[in-house]
């Protein structure tokens, strides 16, 4: 198994390349920052999932994947709201532009798309769970489920064998 993360130097992806390396996966990291990779990663691309070139080289100078992790994105959600274009661009043209480009180079690769649960919004009922509306409230609510809905286009299409996750916050060391 060999798994492309993306989004691979921040906090949850430095932490999933590790997993899956502990687990016997070849393991290929990209994020747009960190010039180092973090454990667990065989190779190592600096790309900014923005820029078609970028992702083309990415995935031409890695060995085929047969996993996604997707992880790249604008997170942090006053950033957001400060320039709901730009989070736009990077959660919603990139991750297209991730998924278009694997899709061409190995179309049987699973994806596995990280959303998140800020896509419900404020809660109708409690637990919270899948069959919750989604009232996102915020620019990155917005764009993680505009992304989201795209893959599941995708999905539902036969083109695309995606996962979607909506983790809630979530903290730890590091």
């Amino acid at each position: 198994m060999h798994a492309l993360v993306t989004g691979a130097a921040g906090f949850v992806g430095q932490r999933l390349c590790a997993h899956l390396a502990c687990q016997g996966w070849n393991v290929s990291g990209a994020d747009i920052y960190g010039t180092l990779p973090p454990p667990g990663c065989a190779e190592w691309v600096n790309c900014d999932i923005t820029n078609r070139g970028d992702v083309v080289k990415l995935l031409d100078d890695i060995p085929p994947v047969t996993h996604l992790f997707h992880l790249a994105a604008v997170t942090f959600v006053p950033d957001a709201e400060k320039n709901p274009k730009a989070v736009s661009q990077v959660n919603v043209n990139g991750t297209r532009r991730v998924v278009e480009t694997l899709l061409k180079v190995n179309p049987s690769a699973r994806v596995v798309y990280i959303s998140s649960a800020d896509i419900y919004g404020p809660p109708r009922f409690l637990p919270i769970d899948e069959t919750h509306p989604v009232q996102p409230q915020n620019a990155y609510a917005r764009s993680k489920e505009q992304a989201e809905t795209w893959c599941r286009g995708l999905h539902n299409s036969g083109k695309l064998d995606l996962v979607v996750l909506r983790p809630f916050n979530h903290t730890g060391p590091g």
